[in-house]
């Protein structure tokens, strides 16, 4: 009876694992809500973040306001002011399509 019971937990394991491996591609953004975004399968609730354009992610500090600063280490040429849905799936669109793409994230509105 254990036996049967760890099966079936450890399936259900593999099950969720996969399905979070197919909704959350790697190097793009998957599951994302109102204080909660997942980049490359990585959940991160309730914070602020930079992806570069070569892929590497930073964490940066929630605030309203994005200063210069803030977008240097972007190297961005265009910048785009989208609402936080709009923009992960502009991010992931121009990503699929081999364009080098960089993106600042405020999470929580």
């Amino acid at each position: 009876m254990k036996r049967r019971i760890f099966i079936v937990c450890a399936a259900i394991v593999v099950i969720a694992a996969g399905v979070w491996i197919l909704v959350n591609p790697g190097q793009r953004f998957g599951i994302s809500t109102q204080a909660f975004t997942t980049y490359n399968r990585l959940s991160l609730p309730m914070v602020d973040l930079q992806v570069r354009g070569d892929g590497a992610m930073r964490l940066v500090s929630k605030s309203h306001k994005v200063d210069a600063e803030q977008l240097d280490s972007l190297t961005q040429v265009q910048v785009l002011t989208l609402r936080t849905g709009e923009a992960l799936k502009k991010f992931n669109s121009l990503r699929e399509q081999g364009v080098r793409v960089a993106i600042h994230v405020h999470s929580t509105c």
